[in-house]
C-alpha cells in the first residue's frame, strides 16, 4: 500500500476516520511525506458525547469538525498532540442555504419515529410513548433504523416509512419528530422540524446524560410521559432546538473548502 501511495503521490489524504489499519498506514505515510492526512467528522457520536476510545484519541493530521463544541472536546482529549482541528461544519449541510428553510406555522397530529437502534427495555418504553401517543389522537410513523433489525429485533405494530430520512426531512412531510440520541437530532433540527427528544435510560450513561439533554426535555424520563396533547406539544421548543443546533454545529452559512484546509498551516 506504501508503495502505491508514493506512485499516485496524492495531494492529501482524506477519510472519514483513523480507526483501522488502513488509516494507521494512511497516517504514517503522510507524516513521512510531510502531507495531510485528514479525517472529517462523520456523525454526532453519542449525543454529542465520545464514547468509543478508539474514536476519542486522534490519529492524523488535520481533523475537520463540525462546531466549535466538538473542537474543544478534541483538544481536550488530545493535548499535546500535532493535530490541526479546523471548524468545517458538517459537510452535508455545507451544501444548503438554511434560510431557504422555514418552520411550519400550522402544524396537525401526524409523528414520524426515528431513533437509533433500540432494544430491551429502552424499546418497551418506546412502545409505551408510541401507544400512549396513538390512544391520545396522534398518528404515528416509524422510520426504522437500517441496522434495527440485525442488531436488535424489528419494530412491529406501527406503519412504517421506507423513504429518505434527509428527504422527509426537508420536505416536512410530518408535524413532529421523535428521536433519541441518535445523529438525526441535529438532521431533525437543521431542516427546520419540530422534534420531541425521547431517549430512554439504558446500560449506558450518555443514553440519559448528554449534550442533548442540556437543552431539551427528555420526554423518556417524565412520569406517565404527558397528561394530555397540549402538555406534550408544550414541552417543544423551538428556541431551545436552534440552540443545541448552534452549539454543536456551525450553521452560519460560511462555505469552507477543503482549498482552504490544504492551504491551511502546516504540521
Amino acid at each position: 500500500m506504501g508503495g502505491i501511495l508514493s506512485l499516485i503521490d496524492p495531494v492529501s489524504i482524506i477519510d472519514i476516520n483513523w480507526t483501522d489499519k488502513r488509516h494507521s498506514l494512511y497516517f504514517a505515510w503522510c507524516k513521512r511525506k510531510g502531507k495531510k492526512f485528514i479525517v472529517i467528522q462523520h456523525g454526532i457520536y453519542y449525543a454529542g458525547m465520545m464514547h468509543d476510545i478508539k474514536e476519542r484519541y486522534v490519529k492524523c493530521t488535520t481533523h475537520l469538525v463540525w462546531g466549535e463544541h466538538f473542537k474543544q472536546m478534541r483538544e481536550k482529549d488530545n493535548k499535546g498532540k500535532n493535530c490541526e482541528f479546523i471548524i468545517y461544519g458538517n459537510p452535508v449541510y455545507n451544501q444548503y442555504d438554511r434560510k431557504q428553510f422555514t418552520y411550519k406555522e400550522q402544524t396537525g397530529t401526524n409523528f414520524l419515529v426515528a431513533v437509533s437502534v433500540i432494544g430491551g427495555k429502552r424499546l418497551r418504553k418506546l412502545r409505551a410513548f408510541l401507544d400512549k401517543l396513538v390512544a391520545s389522537g396522534f398518528t404515528v410513523t416509524l422510520k426504522e433504523h437500517n441496522l434495527q433489525s440485525t442488531k436488535s429485533i424489528a419494530i412491529q405494530g406501527y406503519r412504517k416509512s421506507t423513504e429518505n430520512l434527509y428527504d422527509l426531512l426537508k420536505e416536512q412531510c410530518y408535524d413532529y419528530v421523535i428521536t433519541d440520541v441518535s445523529s438525526a437530532m441535529t438532521d431533525i433540527i437543521f431542516f427546520k422540524n419540530r422534534t420531541i427528544y425521547f431517549s430512554p435510560e439504558g446500560d449506558e450513561d450518555y443514553q440519559i446524560h448528554n449534550v442533548y439533554e442540556k437543552y431539551l426535555v427528555n420526554i423518556a424520563t417524565r412520569d406517565g410521559f404527558f397528561s394530555d396533547k397540549k402538555d406534550l406539544l408544550n414541552q417543544i421548543s423551538i428556541d431551545a432546538q436552534e440552540n443545541l443546533l448552534n452549539y454543536l454545529i456551525q450553521t452560519d452559512g460560511t462555505r469552507n473548502t477543503l482549498d482552504i484546509v490544504l492551504r491551511s498551516k502546516s504540521l
